[in-house]
């Protein structure tokens, strides 16, 4: 099998292009054929070139780095394997992926490949969840002053430094045209994934593979208020507030009354730091991903394979 291994350079403290090394080693001595790959940024396209002609490829690295190559990888047809090696991961926690060598090489060989949507976030490519306000702050907070690599504790001290000035803002919600929040302030989230940075899961509904968009509004007016649904979220509650909007679509839209610092996959975005108003929306294309064996979500698929090849 031609394989393409992408990796960032600064992801695991630096630890990605060993493990990038160690895989290619293991990949070829099982008689594939690997092509390996730094990842760039705010270089245009290279990810094309890069898995021109691969049958299947894997990224080691965080979320960051697979939403940078998600829409070509989804162009080009290429199934794609996450190497987790961020701080979140979002993406491998809810498909099993591992970084293990022997983990990957079971994965390639036996995984099923399985379509999952993707979206736009201004004009941008999102494929977890996209918000605006206070975890928006938080991750243009972390983006400006990190190092080589972050940590959680890299996001606590962004939160303690934004979280003194931050004002929550008025924003208006539109779900495919139609208004379902109006100008309330809150927190809102726009979520393509269950799964959520700090395990908050604010939209544990949410489907990878539904063709919808899940959108969640928790109104609040102030830091306290904003810190009571972040503990509410955490312990899975905070959908049963009577006060919680939830709503799904193919397309948001979100206008706020001052501009307000976004995120899209728990990193900034590489245009205007802060923006009026967020739109987000499904693409046409869909992206491929292996779902390792031995892993729920693939008995899952296992029971019900409508989308799943092997």
């Amino acid at each position: 099998m031609r394989i393409t291994i992408i990796f960032n350079p600064v992801s695991g403290s630096g630890k990605a292009a060993d493990i990038a090394r160690d895989l290619e080693a293991a990949l070829n001595d099982a008689g594939h054929v690997v092509r390996q790959v730094a990842s760039q940024r705010g270089q245009g396209d290279w990810v094309t070139p890069a898995i021109d002609n691969a049958q299947a490829l894997l990224v080691v690295g965080g979320d960051g780095t697979v939403r940078s190559v998600a829409q070509y990888a989804a162009r080009a047809h290429v199934p794609m394997l996450h190497v987790p090696l961020g701080t979140e991961n979002l993406l491998a926690r809810g498909f099993g992926m591992q970084c293990d060598t022997e983990a990957v090489i079971d994965a390639i060989t036996n995984g099923r490949r399985v379509h999952i949507d993707l979206a736009q976030a201004n004009g941008e490519p999102m494929l977890l969840m996209a918000s605006a306000g206070l975890d928006g702050a938080v991750v243009a907070d972390v983006s400006r002053n990190r190092g080589s690599s972050i940590s959680k504790w890299t996001y606590m001290r962004a939160l303690c430094r934004c979280i003194r000035r931050f004002r929550t803002p008025l924003i208006k919600v539109e779900v495919d045209g139609q208004t379902i929040v109006d100008n309330i302030q809150g927190w809102a989230v726009v979520a393509n994934s269950p799964d959520y940075g700090a395990r908050l899961d604010p939209a544990p509904q949410a489907k990878l593979d539904d063709g919808l968009l899940d959108v969640v509004f928790l109104p609040c007016r102030t830091r306290l208020g904003f810190a009571a649904w972040v503990v509410l979220s955490r312990l899975g509650l905070h959908l049963r507030r009577k006060r919680a909007v939830v709503a799904t679509g193919r397309s948001v839209t979100m206008t706020f009354d001052v501009p307000t610092a976004m995120q899209f996959d728990g990193d900034a975005p590489h245009a205007e730091a802060l923006v009026d108003q967020l739109n987000v929306a499904l693409m046409p294309e869909r992206l491929l991903v292996i779902v390792p064996s031995q892993t729920k979500v693939y008995r899952a698929l296992a029971q019900s394979p409508a989308d799943a090849s092997t």
